[in-house]
């Protein structure tokens, strides 16, 4: 039996490596049930009593079964930056909703409290995820993961993170095989197994997607947040961290699921500026609703066009200059139907006296334009060797 995050996985590597893995298209849109306050209540409701939902049981299905009830308990074992412009839109701010990235400031970092796990705050009946307390040293620099297990099923349509200046930036993932539960060291600052649904900064940050459409998350899933954390004061910290999630209260839920494009072909000289492109082409329509262009510490600039022919290209989404320290999601409205090709640029400045290719450790180098897409398992572009270089890692 496989989960529902490998069943995206197994889409995903489908459409872009060309194997033959089956992921059905849901005939309806998912629906939570309204026995459960949090899923269900709108304004009024009675409040959902604070409850831990981490460390709980895995729930697995098949490719081909639906998602089951928000609220369903079942039992097994867990399974296996610059500012960014949508060129579609001409620029201009998107109907879908809002998204912030607020500058830090004095007053607006805010100390999380509570215990670690997942819980329903009884006051905003948000579901929060809150790490332990985080220490580090004045001056420090480090990468941490903290791994916590869903108990049960949620859909979720909106994130958010409140200003933490210790904390450069913030990824959050459902793991696809499991990683450590609590605290655990972790240099990468992508896996291949983690797929994303929320980043911040060391801002307040916060994504919220239209109504009807959310993150569908199965019980026993593990949700991971992976940190990179620099201490620029002179006394130690020990803060908790948190990632708040809006359940959705939509009584029909469309899945949104990640897609991507991009170059696993990175090959960087010693003090010399580089690029990695890759050419791509949309085999079924796809809607676009957020966004996370993603390089490393080198890159300088992002960027993606489409056309209909190679000589008929035009802007789509561009990050330029691209800021490592200012990594975040993006809300956009991009429609690309079928048949349309994009090309995707990453441009690098190597100032180090390595040659750097592709890797997930912080010093190699990436070009990905990862997304959310409308639909549960949307449909994949081709791009030529992008697969090429990932299962060798």
């Amino acid at each position: 039996m496989t989960s529902r995050p490998v069943c995206v996985l197994l889409s995903l590597i489908s459409a872009l490596c060309g194997c033959s893995t089956q992921a059905p298209d849901l005939a309806e849109p998912y629906a939570p049930t309204s026995q459960d306050p949090s899923i269900s209540g709108g304004a009024g409701a009675p409040a959902a009593p604070t409850t831990n939902l981490a460390g709980g049981p895995s729930n697995t299905s098949s490719c081909d079964s639906k998602p089951m009830s928000a609220n369903s308990a079942t039992s097994g074992t867990p399974s296996p930056t610059g500012a960014g412009t949508n060129a579609a839109s001409g620029g201009a701010p998107t109907s879908m909703g809002t998204s912030t990235n607020a500058a830090v400031s004095g007053s607006g970092a805010v100390m999380p409290s509570g215990p670690p796990g997942i819980s329903t705050d009884t006051a905003t009946g948000e579901l929060v995820f809150r790490t332990a307390p985080i220490e580090i040293g004045p001056g420090e620099e480090a990468y941490t993961c903290y791994g916590i297990t869903l108990e049960r099923d949620v859909v979720i349509d909106g994130f958010k993170k409140s200003a933490q200046p210790f904390v450069h930036h913030a990824q959050f993932f459902m793991a696809l095989w499991p990683e450590p539960e609590g605290e655990s060291v972790c240099n990468e600052q992508f896996k291949l197994t983690w797929l994303p649904i929320f980043l911040a900064g060391a801002g307040a940050s916060e994504l919220r997607l239209d109504d009807g459409v959310g993150h569908v998350i199965g019980a026993g899933t593990q949700l991971v947040l992976q940190m990179h954390l620099f201490n620029a004061t002179d006394k130690k910290v020990a803060q908790p961290v948190e990632i708040r999630m809006h359940e959705s209260k939509s009584a029909h839920v469309t899945p949104v699921a990640p897609w991507a494009i991009g170059s696993s072909q990175i090959d960087i000289p010693p003090r010399q500026a580089g690029k990695a492109q890759n050419v791509c082409t949309v085999n079924e329509p796809v809607e676009l609703l957020a966004v996370f262009p993603h390089m490393h510490t080198l890159g300088k600039q992002f960027q993606v066009e489409v056309g209909k022919s190679m000589n008929a290209m035009r802007p789509l989404y561009s990050r330029a200059p691209y800021n490592f320290d200012d990594q975040r999601m993006e809300k956009i409205d991009i429609k690309l139907e079928a048949g349309d090709i994009l090309r995707v640029t990453c441009d690098y400045m190597n100032t180090t006296d390595e040659r750097i290719s592709f890797g997930e450790s912080s010093s190699d180098e990436m070009c990905f334009f990862v997304a959310f897409a409308l639909g549960d398992f949307p449909a994949q572009a081709d791009c030529p060797n992008l697969w090429e270089a990932l299962f060798t890692l």
